[in-house]
């Protein structure tokens, strides 16, 4: 299968097209953070008309499972599984790939500045080298000088 992963403020999936509101960071300066993931995987013929189990979670720089305080003070980590099975659509010619696309959002995860974080995908137990999109959390930035008017 081939996957597609884009970053941005939020995602969401119309009539089976994938929507992404400021795509494509890699760079957040916000606390807590805000993001939506979308993804677009590519179900080659012969995997169509199966059950297919996929799992999104957040890995830190070590690539170990990033746990965060939950609401009782217990760890918990961010991840998300879903199962999809894509049927063939009457008429499309075999060995066609079909696209299923999903869109994952959470907000305000108080994640700590200065590191690198990965979305990192699944399917069915197995993940391929670019099944992932990384991003880095920094300080806030201070505001930007506009262009100096005048003396």
């Amino acid at each position: 299968m081939k996957v597609t992963l884009v970053l941005g403020d939020y995602a969401r999936v119309t009539d089976g097209k994938l929507d992404i509101l400021g795509g494509g960071w890699n760079l957040n300066t916000a606390s807590p953070v805000t993001m939506g993931v979308g993804l677009i995987v590519e179900v080659p013929w012969n995997e169509t008309n199966r059950k297919h189990t996929m799992r999104l979670t957040l890995l830190g720089a070590d690539g170990e499972l990033v746990q965060l305080p939950g609401p009782n003070g217990q760890q918990q980590t961010i991840e998300v599984t879903t199962e999809f099975e894509l049927g063939r659509p009457p008429g499309v010619a075999p060995g066609t790939s079909l696209p299923f696309a999903l869109a994952i959002n959470v907000n305000q995860v108080p994640l700590p500045r200065n590191q690198r974080f990965e979305w990192r995908l699944d399917i069915d137990g197995r993940t391929e080298p670019d099944w992932h999109v990384s991003f880095q959390t920094l300080d806030p930035m201070p505001p930007a000088f506009g262009p100096r008017l005048g003396n």
